[in-house]
């Protein structure tokens, strides 16, 4: 079976500022997002005229600070590559943008000094809007679906489920980054989630999903549905990463109990962040920027711990991760949860680590990631 890491890398040029002083804002981006297309009017006539969406600078960003001088920052978003910050805090996507979409989220601080990470929105039409003829945009009646954003996968470690087995549990809401409605910002439903290869293009019932070890090692693709209080629903895909824990438990099951408490926690982690290097040529990421969701059977988990991938089943002692130039492009991590009990869960994720404001100076970019290759080799389960 496959145990499957998936890894989209964008990497854009260094554009050295003149005049650049040394302490420069930091940014933490999600790298990547998705969300499904819906009508719009663009022209204030009250009808959809463009079907798109808006996609804002907060969906992106999880982290942004003025590391040594705490100066406030300014924080905006552009598309298409755009090489100098604007003023805007959202960007639209319409039916000529479906697809891979990359965006640049921009920090400047009252000096000047500026920040910016690439990272990248998948733009989805799955209600084939181009197809449509425009439809009022009003609330009586309210035609128009909700918009959901999507964190563009999840990565989990399959656990011990008490049934001699193991499993992975993912909350619907866990694949949730925003939700928002053109007449109403309340759900009037929680969210739903279904396999795409279980879909039958319906509202799925449940609000869990549950990956088994004998189908859902790898990559699974998932469907996030919600809808809006006068019933219109929207739907947007994505995918859960099934991996394997410190112990395999597919093969090596555990009883469920807290005396002793055997088994170890539930964690959910975004599948990759990217991060710009920062003068003199290094960027720390730690270990809790990942998680999504973390629970235990028992308990509180109280301990994270991150390392660049080594495959090593003995936990590691570091709460953050240092990156430097001779790391441009993509490096898996493995991100460390344990229980009071001592019980560890290890699952692996990545970091796009950029140079886009000439932090290496004038060293070269790789045209990928480590070894010049666009992404590490699948890794087989074992």
């Amino acid at each position: 079976m496959r145990n499957t890491i998936l890894y989209l890398l964008f990497f854009t040029a260094a554009v050295p500022r003149a005049g650049a002083q040394f302490c420069k804002p930091e940014i933490t981006t999600l790298n990547g997002l998705a969300v499904n297309i819906g009508p719009a009017d663009t022209n204030g006539d009250g009808l959809s005229d463009q079907p798109g969406v808006e996609m804002r600078v907060s969906d992106f960003l999880l982290d942004a600070k003025s590391p040594c001088n705490n100066l406030p920052l300014t924080i905006t978003i552009t598309k298409n590559g755009q090489s100098a910050p604007g003023a805007a805090t959202s960007v639209f996507f319409n039916l000529t943008e479906l697809g891979t979409q990359i965006v640049r989220i921009w920090a400047v601080d009252s000096e000047g000094n500026t920040d910016f990470t690439e990272t990248y929105v998948i733009v989805q039409d799955n209600d084939n809007w181009e197809s449509q003829p425009p439809r009022p945009m009003g609330c009586d009646p309210d035609v128009v679906p909700p918009t959901i954003v999507m964190y563009n996968g999840l990565s989990a470690a399959f656990i011990p489920n008490g049934a001699g087995s193991a499993e992975i549990q993912v909350v619907s809401a866990q694949f949730l980054r925003r939700f928002s409605d053109n007449c109403d910002p309340a759900a009037g439903a929680r969210p739903r989630t279904v396999k795409s290869a279980e879909s039958t293009g319906l509202p799925p019932a449940q609000a869990s999903l549950d990956f088994e070890c004998d189908f859902d090692f790898g990559v699974s693709l998932v469907e996030l549905w919600m809808k809006d209080k006068a019933g219109n629903y929207g739907w947007t895909q994505s995918y859960c990463i099934g991996q394997e824990n410190v112990t395999d438990y597919c093969v090596n099951t555990i009883q469920k109990g807290c005396a002793p408490d055997l088994i170890p926690p539930a964690v959910a982690l975004y599948n990759g962040l990217a991060v710009n290097i920062q003068t003199p040529g290094t960027r720390e990421v730690p270990a809790q920027a990942f998680l999504s969701k973390v629970s235990d059977n028992c308990g509180a988990v109280s301990n994270f711990r991150i390392r660049k991938s080594n495959g090593s089943p003995v936990p590691p002692s570091a709460t953050t991760v240092s990156f430097d130039c001779s790391e441009l492009g993509t490096q898996p991590v493995e991100i460390w949860a344990s229980d009071q009990s001592g019980n560890w869960t290890r699952a692996e994720t990545y970091v796009i680590v950029q140079d886009n404001t000439n932090g290496c100076g004038a060293s070269p970019r790789p045209a990928g990631g480590r070894d010049g290759k666009p992404w590490p080799a699948w890794k087989d389960r074992k």
